[in-house]
């Protein structure tokens, strides 16, 4: 508000409003030349603010024009009454790193990275400002090995190239040797940690935070196992995704939860609350 703007304000204020008792919530506001009056703070920005006078007039402040203390009532007032209307969203990338192939080209190795790609709204008709986002992205690592063995036990022939060719004489008959692949010890579970800054206009979605990656393997091949299954594996699986977001002094105000029952495993690990406990 300019200057003069101001003082027709000031000057506009009845003598009865002073004297009147404050309404809930009233504070009374002090410009940079010391004038003063009586009003509630309807809505704040970073750089405005907007306030009910005790009569019932609206105006629009502007706050380099208040004192430094009516600056630090208003920040803590937009702590206390800032509504959030936010809308989390997630979704899985998976991208290839790099590959390895085999000399007979049978088989591939990919280097692969996988991760959740984080959307965040905001519904609401103000910025939402100084907001961090939060993370724990639950995965599983396992460990493959594949093994030889040895399959056949036929009598009589094993046919090739149109003519009979006797077996390795063996029971009469012929080995084959073949590939399993079994897991080698339990999946190791995982967990990866991240955080991002967010700051949010109105009505508007936020860029896609990407997660820190889970890096793992992957194995294809042209062969069958001599089960008849897959030679095929990862070494890594995506579990789920819980996301929070917190304002500026620490409060959760969104949460996401791909699987509820990730909730069971605690937003923290055991490690970390005892390295909090030890802390305080």
């Amino acid at each position: 508000m300019r200057p003069i703007a101001l003082l027709r304000f000031l000057l506009a204020l009845p003598l009865a409003g002073l004297l009147a008792a404050a309404p809930p919530e009233a504070h009374t506001f002090t410009d940079t030349f010391g004038r003063a009056f009586s009003g509630s703070l309807i809505e704040a920005t970073d750089t405005q603010a907007k306030v009910r006078r005790d009569d019932g007039l609206i105006f629009t402040l502007e706050l380099a024009k208040l004192s430094d203390a009516d600056a630090a009532y208003i920040a803590q007032w937009r702590k206390e009454h800032q509504a959030f209307s936010l809308r989390i969203e997630s979704s899985q990338f998976h991208t290839k790193i790099g590959s390895n192939r085999s000399r007979d080209v049978s088989s591939v190795d990919q280097n692969m990275a996988a991760g959740y790609d984080i959307k965040v709204t905001n519904a609401a008709p103000r910025p939402a400002a100084g907001l961090r986002v939060e993370y724990n992205v639950f995965a599983m690592q396992y460990n493959f090995e594949t093994i030889t063995v040895q399959a056949g036990g036929q009598n009589g022939y094993r046919g090739g190239n149109g003519y009979g060719s006797r077996g390795n004489g063996i029971a009469g008959g012929y080995t084959e040797i073949q590939q399993l692949v079994r897991q080698n010890g339990p999946p190791v579970p995982m967990r990866i940690k991240g955080s991002a800054p967010l700051d949010l206009a109105a009505f508007k979605a936020s860029p896609l935070i990407r997660t820190a990656p889970l890096s793992y393997f992957k194995h294809s091949t042209m062969q069958t196992s001599a089960n008849g299954g897959s030679l095929d594996y990862e070494t890594g699986e995506l579990q789920g995704i819980w996301v929070r977001v917190l304002s500026a002094d620490g409060k959760v105000v969104a949460e996401f939860v791909s699987n509820d029952s990730l909730r069971a495993l605690g937003w923290q690990e055991v490690s970390d609350k005892a390295a909090s406990a030890a802390g305080r």
